[in-house]
């Protein structure tokens, strides 16, 4: 990929062009909604919130996606909220 700019957006356009960029947007947020519809929790849901917020703000100077780390705080964490709402509601 091209590597001259560091700007995520600019990357993320270059890499898959206007739609797959869109189309990635939208799995992200759907992931993200997803998880806030599931958390019962009022903390689990502002994390949630400004998780999707700061991934979209990282955006602007950084290309987070192919960082390991990154993608483990921004992706797991909603995830295990979902997951603990879910064995909240079924304890089996």
């Amino acid at each position: 990929g091209y590597t001259g700019i560091d700007v995520g957006y600019v990357r993320l356009i270059w890499m898959f062009g206007i739609v797959g960029t869109i189309l990635l947007f939208i799995g992200y947020v759907n992931m993200f909604i997803i998880s806030y519809k599931n958390t019962i929790f009022d903390y689990g849901k502002a994390i949630i919130i400004s998780i999707c917020v700061l991934f979209f703000v990282y955006l602007f100077k950084l290309f987070p996606i192919y960082v390991l780390g990154g993608n483990i705080i921004l992706f797991g964490l909603p995830i295990v909220f979902m997951v603990c709402s879910q064995n909240a509601y079924d304890p089996e």
